[in-house]
């Protein structure tokens, strides 16, 4: 009986310290935890606190309870949902990230407030931040179906990053194509010489089209409209050669026909 009554005492004992080694524990990592969060609010904009804020997240994921989410945090999280919702531009997206970021910067261990965001980020056209708010969320261990949905979200704005890029690059090249038209078709303008004669012809704009009358073929020379040609008088001037093979009017460039 003493035995027994002994073996009791000894596993009661063994009990509470165990029951007081987590409890101090748990005391720790909520002070740490308060530390870290009171250290990345002092500058949430600071890259070189992005340690501290995987800290935060990984320490947060290991503590039971969790923490609890503030009602300020709250109240931001509810109002970037809202924001998200009722969106209509990447404006609208933008101002839902304001909102999450709010909520983080109480709550920077907050799952749900990453992944969000970085919807919010990515449907605003931001790519790279997406990205990095949904890899922090992969760092909150969320459930195994959560985290493979958030990695299926990374590949798709990927995908997205490279069509954006791709699309920027094709209307880059056409404005390109569009102003060198457009030079093209202001060099045409003024007056020109047979480069075997004397006669002028000259081209004017009209409208988007540049017009000109032609009395035959030739080889022409842009120039001053001079009756006494001579080559000192083009002398540091670029000789700009246009080649005619029509007898009519004609229509140079058009503008918006090209």
């Amino acid at each position: 009986m003493k035995n027994l009554i002994g073996y009791s005492f000894s596993w009661l004992c063994a009990g509470l310290l165990t029951f007081s080694s987590r409890a101090q524990d748990s005391t720790n990592a909520a002070d740490t935890l308060r530390q870290y969060v009171a250290d990345f609010q002092k500058s949430p904009d600071d890259q070189e606190l992005r340690n501290i804020k995987e800290k935060i997240i990984k320490l947060a994921a290991t503590m039971n309870p969790k923490p609890e989410i503030p009602d300020d945090a709250n109240r931001h999280f509810v109002k970037a949902a809202t924001f998200m919702k009722e969106a209509k531009d990447k404006s609208d997206y933008q101002l839902a990230v304001d909102e999450y970021q709010q909520a983080l910067l109480l709550a920077p261990w907050w799952g749900a407030a990453y992944y969000n965001e970085g919807v919010a980020l990515q449907s605003a056209g931001k790519y790279d931040l997406a990205t990095k708010d949904l890899k922090l969320y992969l760092l909150t261990d969320p459930a195994e179906k959560d985290a493979a949905e958030a990695k299926n979200r990374i590949y798709s704005i990927e995908a997205e990053k490279e069509l954006a890029t791709k699309h920027a690059a094709d209307e880059a090249a056409k404005a390109q194509v569009e102003a060198a038209k457009r030079a093209k078709a202001q060099d045409l303008a003024g007056d020109w010489r047979r480069e075997s004669g004397s006669t002028f012809i000259t081209i004017r704009k009209s409208g988007g089209s540049y017009v000109g009358s032609i009395p035959n073929n030739g080889v022409w020379i842009k120039c001053p409209r001079q009756r006494q040609f001579t080559s000192e008088s083009i002398s540091g001037r670029p000789r700009k050669l246009l080649d005619i093979r029509t007898n009519s009017a004609f229509r140079l460039c058009n503008l918006d026909q090209g």
